[in-house]
């Protein structure tokens, strides 16, 4: 049993959880889907997690050229504010 939770069962847990995160970002944060979208990625691509290396890598360039695009769709922009360089606090 431990063998087979370890082994098995973590991996693809962590493999499911990973990809809900890949496919949220896809969905709902702008900077990623137009990054991917250029790069010719999709999630749907990620079959295991061998396929992980298919991301293209962001680095700090694309976060400050991109960081108004780098929150969820789902949330409220106005109850955001901008205290720091690059960086959002809720209201």
């Amino acid at each position: 049993y431990l063998f087979w939770l370890k082994n098995i069962a973590i991996p693809t847990l962590q493999f499911q959880k990973y990809k809900e995160l890949v496919d949220y970002a896809c969905k709902y944060i702008l900077a990623y889907r137009h990054l991917w979208e250029s790069k010719g990625f999709n999630p749907s691509m990620l079959q295991s997690l061998e396929d992980v290396n298919r991301i293209p890598v962001i680095d700090k360039e694309f976060v400050r050229k991109n960081y108004n695009d780098m929150v969820s769709n789902i949330y409220d922009r106005n109850r955001f504010t901008k205290k720091q360089r690059h960086s959002y606090f809720f209201l």
